[in-house]
């Protein structure tokens, strides 16, 4: 199934390990084919990764794209999340098991917008954090 992306003038995106500017003007482009693509606002920088979220985001997003870092990065994120799931169930456990299951299943993309749900909940309670 074809997806339709409108850049904004400038706007830059990630295509299979490819970045990718726009000019200035709005530009559509289809991609026929299965793609891994983020957006400019999608990306997270390495120096960006400052809490428990964000890192857990950083990890995943770098396992959709760049698949062959999988092996290296999988033992991290599951270390990462084994104390949290340990833990009573609440919100948080909620979403880092639906995040687990979506690893599991390499359903990357999915498991970024989970993620984006754990830095809002950490942002939401102050008390969460690389505690976890």
């Amino acid at each position: 199934m074809p997806l339709k992306v409108t850049l904004k003038p400038n706007e830059k995106i990630v295509i299979n390990q490819s970045v990718i500017e726009n000019g200035p003007v709005k530009a559509e482009l289809v991609v026929l084919s299965k793609a891994t693509i983020l957006r400019d606002k999608e990306i997270l920088t390495d120096a960006d990764a400052t809490s428990f979220g964000k890192t857990l985001y950083f990890l995943v997003q770098m396992m959709y794209l760049f698949p062959e870092t999988e092996a290296d990065r999988l033992p991290v994120l599951k270390k990462m999340l084994k104390p949290t799931l340990s833990k009573p169930q609440n919100e948080m456990k909620d979403l880092l098991e639906e995040i687990k299951r979506l690893i599991d299943e390499r359903a990357y993309y999915k498991a970024l917008r989970i993620c984006k749900k754990v830095i809002q909940v950490e942002e939401d309670t102050p008390s969460h954090g690389h505690q976890q």
